[in-house]
Order: structure tokens, then sequence, then C-alpha cells
């Protein structure tokens, strides 16, 4: 979660004391949700993850292709759209001009979270158009980090300080939740590395928080071996079937068929660890059989 999307948000607030904080929050992040529906519902845009990118660290190992929601031109589309939207929904509140072009605008402020990204990175101003910027600070973790809640930080700080006296009425009553949101959003923050598919010659690493170090929190138990084997029988089905497409190549995928698991025995607890389990999580031996990381 880029928790920095949402400082124009809490700042454009003050500008337009009628429309609530959380349709500004859905513009400041429009052009992600955009992106998610050209890409699944439209097949216009994809979401590409480079290897290579990821073996060398760094906070954006991806070469998207989204020409359309991640331009200036998209990205103002979106928010128009959640102008739109909003007064669709509710009809008989008053949305001025004024209004409006701020929420377009938050919508607009997305393109300055891509100005942060690596130097190769294009930004667009228009679908087909790339411009050779980008300041590189996603390639510093540490860095990406202290930006991120700075920005999120900061625009709090401006909400809570000229945002109208109505709209903080709740937590002028409540004043420790704002403080524990706060909080709470920084800690959401993404793992600034994270496991990454493991080839010949490539370096495990450790999915890995400065606020917290390495995470290994106990995410839930399989209530019997049965259940875990099932589970793990969908996974090798998952990954043949993607290595029969052809789709996903940088995870090295082993042959389409594998032995059953039969190594199950004992009465240990089947505990998941790390916050999810997914394609990065598992990687393939030389001899084609998958392995699990993270899993205790």
């Amino acid at each position: 979660m880029w928790i920095g999307l949402y400082a124009s948000a809490l700042i454009a607030k003050p500008f337009a004391p009628g429309i609530p904080l959380s349709v500004l929050a859905l513009s400041s992040s429009a052009a992600g949700a955009l992106f998610f529906l050209l890409t699944v519902f439209a097949g216009l845009e994809s979401f590409n993850l480079d290897n290579a990118i990821v073996a060398r660290s760094g906070c954006f190992p991806y070469t998207n292709d989204y020409p359309y929601s991640h331009s200036l031109v998209g990205m103002g589309f979106a928010g128009a759209m959640v102008g739109l939207v909003n007064k669709f929904l509710r009809p008989r509140t008053r949305m001025s001009a004024t209004d409006f072009a701020v929420i377009i605008a938050v919508g607009l402020s997305h393109f300055l979270m891509e100005l942060r990204a690596p130097a190769w990175y294009n930004v667009k101003i228009t679908p087909h158009h790339d411009v050779a910027a980008g300041a590189g600070w996603f390639d510093s973790p540490v860095v990406t980090f202290i930006a991120e809640n700075a920005l999120f930080l900061a625009g709090l700080w401006f909400y809570t300080r000229f945002a109208p006296k109505v709209s903080q009425t709740g937590w002028h009553t409540h004043k420790g939740r704002l403080t524990g949101m706060a909080a709470l959003f920084v800690l959401l923050r993404p793992a600034i590395s994270g496991p990454g598919p493991v080839a010949p010659g490539d370096e495990a690493r450790d999915c890995f928080l400065p606020l917290t170090g390495p995470i290994i929190e106990i995410r839930g138990t399989f209530l019997s071996y049965a259940a875990l084997n099932a589970w793990l029988d969908r996974v090798q089905q998952t990954v043949a079937e993607v290595r029969k497409k052809g789709t996903v190549h940088v995870f090295k995928l082993g042959p389409p068929t594998f032995e059953p698991f039969r190594s199950l025995t004992g009465g240990a607890p089947l505990i998941m660890c790390d916050q999810d389990l997914n394609m990065l999580n598992i990687i393939v031996g030389d001899n084609g059989r998958l392995w699990l990381v993270d899993w205790k």
C-alpha cells in the first residue's frame, strides 16, 4: 500500500469541504483502480514482474504496461470519473465546479508519485508519450520507506490544521483513533524487501521491513494434513497450468507433472508464516520439485 498517495487527499480537503474525505482518497488512488479494470476486464493493460529487477532488490520490480491508467491524461480521466460517480450516487449533494476540479486535481496528483520511480521508468504524459524521467527513490528501500511516511504524515498534519472544523469532529472527540490509524498505516506499509524466485546464481532474500525486521508472523493453521495436501495439490496444478500457457516465464517453472506429497507425517501443527502465499514464494529445484519458502 503506497500510503503517500493519500497525502493529496488530506491536503485537498480544506479546498473542497463539502466532498467526503473518502471520495478524495479514492480519487488519489483512482489510477490504480482504473489499471485493475483495464487489465482484468478489458485486457488493455498488463501487470508484469521483472525477475532481473527482483534480483537487484528495490521496491519497484515491475515493467507494467499501463499507458492509459498511468499517464497524466489517464489519471485526470480517473479523477473525473470519481467525481461523476460521486455525483451520481449522491445527486442531492451539492458539488460545485471547484469541488469537481479539486477531485480531478487529486487524481492528477498520482503523477507526482510516478516521478519517484526509477530513472529507467517511462513517465507518460499521454498514453503514447514517453518521458525519460524518474528520481530513483524506489531503488532505495530505506528512502522509499521514509519518503512514503513523510508524505502521508505531512498530509495528515495539514488536514488537522486546516480542514473545516466540522469535518474534524470525529477525531477531536476520539483523538486516540487518529494516532492509531496513522500508526496502522505506517505498519501496513508493504515489505521493503520481499522473497523472489531463486534460480541458479540468484541470492535468496528474506522478507524484511525496517520497522519490524523480518516478517515471520503466524497467520494461521491447517486443520488437517488432508487439507494441506489438497491445498498443495492446487498449487501444483496452478503452476502446471501457468507453465503450459507460457504466460509467466520468469519463475523458471519445472515439468507440468509432479509427484504427490507423501512426507507429511508427525503431529506438529501446520502453521503458515508470512503475510501471504503467492508465486513469489514458490521455487523450483533442479530436479523439477517445487519448494515453498517462508513456511514452518
